[in-house]
């Protein structure tokens, strides 16, 4: 497989990893994507490219500043940018037992429409045994990159690169892959099975190249999670 990426890899080529994206896959794939691993394999090819790392900081934490760093020292082009602590209300206090009021904030509305008056009762029940306990709102973490991904690619191909490698299957990129196969552009998407937005498997008649990410485990995985015959010659 590795050997297709030549297809692409022959010209002045920008790799995109939303690592936001990359890294739940984990939880699909069994196994875990060493970013550092993922830069040497596209380190490798000799084509002019650049390797840019997209994900957000939690600012005080040092575990994540120091990854930050760490992504830096890699030889990333590393964007980031600050991740945001959103508060979501769950004081049940004030509403009817079968009111999905409080609920709708944080459930999505064709399943909050599913559920019957028992169902959302018995949900607002819970939350307010959470209230009793002093549990008065969720905080949720959001830090999404696909404004600057689309305007770094668009700005990419304004500045003649040709080649386009995007670690993200969301369908946000639609628009901004379509233009760029307009012009003429080579453009790959890298993601796993079942996880590719219906948006962007329209677009493989216009020349979109899809890489399954589960047949490049020897080359991406954590080292541990390697078969043992494989460790002593991972970086």
């Amino acid at each position: 497989m590795v050997s297709d990426f030549e297809a692409i890899l022959n010209c002045k080529t920008h790799v995109y990893v939303d690592y936001g994206n990359v890294r739940p896959w984990s939880e699909k794939l069994g196994w875990h994507i060493d970013p550092r691993r993922l830069f040497q394999l596209f380190d490798s090819f000799t084509c002019p490219k650049k390797i840019s790392f997209y994900y957000g900081t939690l600012e005080g934490d040092g575990e994540s500043e120091s990854f930050i760093k760490k992504m830096k020292e890699c030889g990333y082009s590393v964007i980031t940018k600050p991740v945001k602590k959103i508060r979501i209300s769950i004081d049940a206090s004030s509403v009817s037992s079968g009111s999905p009021d409080i609920l709708r904030s944080f459930i999505a509305r064709p399943l909050l429409e599913s559920l019957s008056v028992k169902q959302i009762a018995e949900l607002n029940a819970h939350l307010k045994t959470l209230n009793n306990q002093g549990t008065m709102f969720f905080e949720d973490s959001k830090c999404n990159f696909d404004v600057e991904i689309g305007t770094d690619m668009l700005g990419d191909m304004r500045n003649g690169v040709e080649g386009f490698i995007l670690w993200s299957c969301d369908c946000d990129f639609a628009d901004t892959i379509l233009n760029l196969l307009e012009a003429g552009k080579k453009v790959a998407a890298f993601g796993i099975a079942g996880r590719f937005a219906k948006e962007l498997n329209r677009l493989q008649p216009a020349g979109l190249r899809f890489y399954e990410v589960k047949r490049l485990k020897e080359f991406l995985c954590w080292p541990r999670e390697l078969p043992a015959k494989f460790r002593k010659n991972c970086p």
